[in-house]
């Protein structure tokens, strides 16, 4: 039996769209309805817009007992800790030469309550950068410097600065983060629930943008996604999660999307996405910077393949595999489903595509290209081209580890 060409290429056509189309608009309408139903129950783990008050005798919690899946180990790790002690958390900061950001960080930090009980400041390079002494010396925090000695990137760092990690909870946010009032109260709350596993502050951006309109949308699915079943991964921005549960990466590997993940395959606990704890960012300067930074993060996402591969299991975790495909996986391939749906379409179509495409993408952001459906096709374009970066590099076995900063200092300190 021969299967025509005509019908083999609308079967890709058909795969194709049926990927974009499910990933863009049923998983979310799936979220929607899906949360409405959930909140009626009552939600999991952290309803929405629900507020919280910090308690600092919740060590005992911090420390889940027997009887959920996985916790038997945890506990085992954490033997030893006195249950009726107040929480104590350190910060972790990790940063390459960005000393004035590091400046307006720790004094954000602070301000906290409660006052983190370490600072760890380690720096991804083979020499302490100018002025980071003057402004270790500014804070009244209890920091710590480590140098890692070479460029091996931010999870390789923050691998580092754990083994100098001596609190109950561990805070990781970047040195051009600036963490709103309250966020480490949030953040700490949070875990005191059993079920928690980690804790996921809401990254906002100082000024409205492709990038921002993006992160509105991926805030919007990890708030439905937290309330559902738990986040899929954390924001890099700032995040928390139980010192005994750390697990060393790789450095290559994106720790706020795998540490999560594998907290929740190994220990049966959860991610939640915490409003409350809010903190602030410059968007990247450009749309080259934007680029570079994307075209990274995927090549970094297709380095920590084998981490994450096994979210996919569909009989073991039947509704963290579905959420995770649907979010991640088909974004991630986007360029892919375009790909495969040109080559199902009629020639001269594809011309058509491709022309437009590259036209947009060169038009200067202004004028009807400014508007929120002109950026919002521009910021697709960029993002399809990251991907495809990225997945070239990645084929060529370019290294993942090291990052550059794509800022120049945080906002009001020019």
């Amino acid at each position: 039996m021969t299967i025509e060409l005509s019908t083999i290429r609308s079967l890709i056509g058909i795969v194709s769209l049926s990927m974009i189309i499910h990933g863009w608009f049923f998983y979310p309408l799936f979220l929607l309805v899906a949360c409405r139903f959930r909140r009626l129950r009552g939600a999991f783990p952290v309803r929405l817009g629900q507020k919280s008050s910090y308690n600092p005798q919740i060590l005992g919690n911090l420390h889940p007992g027997a009887g959920s899946g996985g916790e038997v180990a945890a506990e085992a790790r954490c033997v030893g800790a006195n249950a009726a002690a107040p929480v104590s958390l350190a910060v972790i900061i990790p940063l390459v030469d960005e000393v004035d950001c590091l400046k307006a960080c720790l004094e954000a930090l602070d301000l906290q309550t409660p006052r983190p009980d370490q600072v760890v400041v380690v720096t991804d390079s083979k020499l302490h950068p100018a002025g980071l002494g003057e402004a270790l010396e500014c804070t009244s925090l209890n920091v710590c410097s480590i140098l890692v000695g070479e460029r091996r990137g931010k999870t390789a760092a923050q691998n580092l600065a754990m083994s100098h990690i001596v609190t109950d909870i561990a805070v990781f946010t970047d040195v051009s983060s600036r963490m709103q009032f309250g966020a480490l109260e949030h953040l700490v709350t949070a875990l005191a629930d059993p079920r928690i596993g980690a804790a996921s502050g809401k990254l906002v951006y100082d000024s409205d943008g492709s990038e921002s309109q993006y992160w509105r949308l991926e805030t919007w699915l990890r708030s439905r996604e937290s309330t559902i079943r738990g986040c899929l991964g954390a924001s890099g921005a700032l995040y928390a999660i139980r010192t005994c549960d750390y697990i060393e990466l790789d450095p290559f590997v994106i720790a706020d999307l795998v540490e999560p993940l594998l907290i929740d395959l190994r220990f049966g606990r959860q991610t939640v996405y915490v409003h409350e704890a809010r903190v602030c960012e410059a968007p990247p300067l450009s749309e080259n910077s934007l680029l570079a930074i994307k075209a990274r993060i995927h090549l970094r996402v297709l380095a920590s393949s084998s981490w994450w591969l096994p979210v996919l299991d569909p009989v073991r975790n039947p509704a963290l595999a579905f959420m995770f495909f649907s979010h991640k996986i088909i974004r991630w391939f986007l360029w892919l489903w375009l790909v495969m749906l040109m080559c199902a379409v009629p020639p001269s179509w594809s011309i058509i595509f491709l022309g437009t495409a590259i036209l947009l993408s060169l038009a200067p952001a202004r004028g009807s290209f400014a508007s929120l459906p002109g950026r919002a096709v521009r910021y697709i374009i960029l993002l399809v081209m990251a991907q495809v970066v990225g997945t070239w590099r990645f084929l060529l076995g370019r290294p993942a580890a090291a990052w550059t900063p794509s800022f120049s200092s945080p906002k009001g300190s020019e």
